[in-house]
């Protein structure tokens, strides 16, 4: 399955002052469409539901083996011999088995009106747009959760961490799409599946699992919010690495937790203050399968 796609390939706006005004008229028509139920945006010459369907039929439990599932090897007596798994560890994990601090933190963190934009945010391109004409370079990307998912699902390696201007024009469309085709809950499940937690682990479940022990719908808000501060910086913030990193970025997540209504900051601070219990970093045999 060909993931990469890129109509607008080879187009570069030069200049930043050029940059700016062209997210900034980004922002507005596609705030316009927002209104008008209009779509704007490039349309994929490849059809969405027939790829997000392969990717759930690819991760999702099943009768079938599915790539990039872990699979766990027990001796007679249940004792854990080996866990073996294709590039990190993921388990797939239902939206209403996450704990709802996990689900809070990450949308406070990441996208804060997920749950009623068109797939795309005006305002946060035409702020991205501002801030990066003042730095004079890309230093904000404005992607919502949606577009960081289709950006996982369509684009290729290369492409995902492009910031080039026109990359952000295709995730926009192929959100738009998505948000169409999909719910909110359909697409938060996709993405926190797809989620790099560090230490090879991805998704939620797993993440919970290596390094707390638990599942993730067992997650405190502590736990959760350091968690959920994780992907964007997964190498950097590996909790069994760097815990003092991944503890500092957990206060930016509390902090926007309480900024978009989700907490109040005495309940910030408590959770700041409760103690982590982490499990020993995993020290099972394993293999590529």
């Amino acid at each position: 399955m060909n993931t990469s796609y890129n109509p607008l390939r080879g187009w570069r706006p030069a200049q930043p002052a050029a940059a700016f005004a062209f997210l900034l008229l980004l922002a507005t028509l596609l705030g316009g469409c927002a209104g008008g139920g209009q779509s704007l945006g490039p349309r994929p010459a490849v059809d969405l539901t027939t790829v997000v369907e392969a990717y759930l039929q690819q991760y999702q439990p099943g009768p079938l083996p599915r790539v990039f599932q872990t699979t766990y090897v027990y001796d007679r007596n249940g004792v854990l011999l080996a866990e073996l798994f294709e590039e990190g560890r993921r388990t797939w994990v239902r939206l209403e088995d996450v704990s709802p601090h996990l689900i809070e933190a990450t949308v406070a963190t990441e996208d804060a009106t997920f749950f009623t934009n068109p797939g795309i945010d005006p305002v946060r391109i035409a702020g991205a747009a501002l801030q990066n004409l003042e730095e004079g370079e890309v230093v904000s990307g404005a992607s919502t959760i949606t577009m960081q998912l289709a950006r996982n699902l369509f684009l290729g390696p290369d492409e995902r961490y492009d910031q080039k201007f026109d990359r952000k024009i295709i995730e926009a469309g192929l959100a738009r799409e998505l948000t169409e085709k999909y719910t909110k809950e359909e697409l938060l499940e996709m993405y926190l599946n797809l989620l790099n937690y560090g230490h090879l682990t991805y998704g939620p479940e797993a993440a919970s699992q290596v390094y707390f022990g638990k599942s993730a719908a067992e997650l405190t808000l502590a736990e959760a919010a350091i968690l959920a501060g994780i992907p964007q910086q997964p190498a950097n913030l590996d909790l069994f690495r760097n815990f003092s990193g991944a503890k500092a970025r957990q206060r930016t997540v509390l902090d926007l937790m309480v900024r978009h209504g989700f907490l109040t900051q005495a309940q910030a601070d408590e959770a700041f203050a409760a103690p982590l219990v982490l499990n020993p970093a995993p020290d099972v045999q394993t293999r590529r399968a």
